[in-house]
């Protein structure tokens, strides 16, 4: 029985690795986010093995189905950039940025990426050029 129960948790966990390799891998430091809420996940005592995977599988599910808005903007009111906001968009399907992210004496290093139950926040981030 021991035995048992290990190899469905072991085939289990490549499946949600799998999964979340394919469709949550792409979003970088989001990931951690999403792995973290994961990792809350409140399993009631009593709750057999299938049941808990069952519930930690539907939950992985949900974080794939669901619809986000997605905001990119400058951290500094529409000064460098109008913010650009796409509704209604799939986990493995982010619009990229489309503006230009450009602005005097500063060099663009990239994104801090905020998410939440429903919103993906991208915001430029920039160093002193030298």
């Amino acid at each position: 029985m021991k035995r048992e129960r290990q190899t469905k948790i072991f085939i289990s966990t490549m499946i949600i690795i799998f999964v979340l390799m394919t469709f949550l891998i792409p979003l970088g430091s989001q990931t951690k986010k999403i792995f973290q809420s994961l990792s809350k996940v409140n399993i009631p005592i009593g709750m057999s093995i299938d049941d808990e995977l069952n519930d930690l599988s539907n939950q992985v599910q949900d974080i794939i189905n669901r619809k986000y808005t997605v905001i990119y903007q400058d951290g500094e009111n529409d000064k460098v950039f109008k913010k650009e906001v796409y509704n209604n968009c799939d986990i493995n399907n982010i619009p990229k940025f489309k503006g230009k992210n450009t602005k005097k004496d500063y060099k663009f290093i990239g994104w801090y990426i905020d998410i939440n139950e429903d919103t993906i926040i991208y915001t430029a981030s920039y160093e002193k050029s030298s």
